[in-house]
C-alpha cells in the first residue's frame, strides 16, 4: 500500500471513530446484562463492559471501583481518559497511569484487599 493510500485509511478510519464517538456519547447508558463480575451496558452501538460494585470491598477499593465505572459509563474521568472504539463496537477506556481506576491502580488495591476486580479491556 503506497503512502497516500495509508493516509487516505487513517483518515476514513478517524473519521468513523469520531462519528463512532459522537454517537456514543449522545446516548444514554442502558443495562443490559450482568453476572457477578460485570455488567455490560449499551450506550448508542456500542457496548459497555463495567466492574460490579460489591459491598464487601474496602473504602478505598470501593471508591476506585466507582471512579472505574462512572468513567467508563460517562466516558469522562479527572485524569483525561483516552476512549477507543474497538471494530467489535466496545468502548474502551484507557485512565492516566496514577489515575484510581487505572489497571494499575486497581489490580494493586483488589490484591491489597485480598479481592478480584474483573475488567475487560477492548
Amino acid at each position: 500500500m503506497n503512502g497516500r493510500k495509508a493516509r487516505q485509511r487513517a483518515a476514513e478510519h478517524r473519521r468513523k471513530v469520531e462519528s463512532a464517538l459522537k454517537e456514543i456519547r449522545a446516548a444514554q447508558p442502558r443495562l443490559v446484562a450482568q453476572n457477578d463480575d460485570v455488567e455490560m451496558w449499551h450506550r448508542g452501538p456500542a457496548v459497555l463492559v463495567v466492574p460490579v460494585l460489591r459491598d464487601d470491598y474496602p473504602p478505598e477499593l470501593k471508591a476506585a471501583v466507582q471512579t472505574r465505572r462512572r468513567a467508563s459509563l460517562e466516558l469522562e474521568c479527572p485524569c483525561g481518559v483516552e476512549v477507543r472504539v474497538t471494530e467489535g463496537g466496545q468502548a474502551a477506556v484507557r485512565h492516566a497511569v496514577d489515575c484510581p481506576a487505572s489497571d494499575e491502580v486497581l489490580s494493586r488495591l483488589a490484591a491489597e484487599a485480598g479481592q478480584e476486580v474483573r475488567r475487560v479491556d477492548g
